[in-house]
């Protein structure tokens, strides 16, 4: 894919809309060759993501990260990424493991319809799930890694995390 298609921009216009009217101003997107994102900042470490990909315009993923490019020990990790998700599934804790570096998130996926019409719960989900990953960074800590910083490129990471 070359970049975003109309819906998934469609989408994100929408999302971005409902957001500023909640009060989320310093929202930000960027394009990316599967879809689009949109990042709302809670503070220097504590950020959400919105993506919504391209050719799947309907779903949109909310993402945190709790840590990134830990130490690759996939049996430990997701033994405790499991035991997270069992005891907790709203908030599903998942090992994101790429070449270039093993992260952990919290990753939610809901309908478009949902987060544009009832602005409430999308309001909730971005200001929780960020408090989420900042709550599992002890229980990770044995694996090494570091909190994400607010900005590129660990904005941009997040993005193509949650759409993969």
């Amino acid at each position: 894919m070359s970049g975003p298609d109309h819906e998934a921009m469609f989408t994100a216009d929408k999302l971005q809309q409902v957001l500023g009217s909640l009060g989320f101003n310093s929202v930000d997107r960027t394009a990316h060759p599967f879809g689009v994102g949109l990042g709302v900042p809670q503070s220097s470490a504590d950020f959400c993501v919105l993506s919504i990909a391209s050719g799947d315009p309907q779903a949109v993923n909310l993402a945190s990260t709790v840590l990134r490019d830990i130490r690759k020990d996939q049996p430990a990790i997701l033994e405790i990424t499991n035991r997270l998700t069992r005891d907790n599934p709203l908030f599903p804790c998942v090992l994101h493991d790429a070449e270039d570096g093993w992260d952990i998130l919290i990753l939610q996926r809901f309908s478009r319809g949902l987060l544009i019409n009832v602005p409430e719960f999308l309001q909730m989900c971005v200001e929780t799930i960020p408090r989420a990953a900042a709550a599992h960074v002890g229980t990770f800590v044995e694996f090494g890694g570091r909190r994400p910083e607010w900005g590129q490129p660990d904005f941009g990471d997040l993005v193509t995390r949650s759409m993969l």
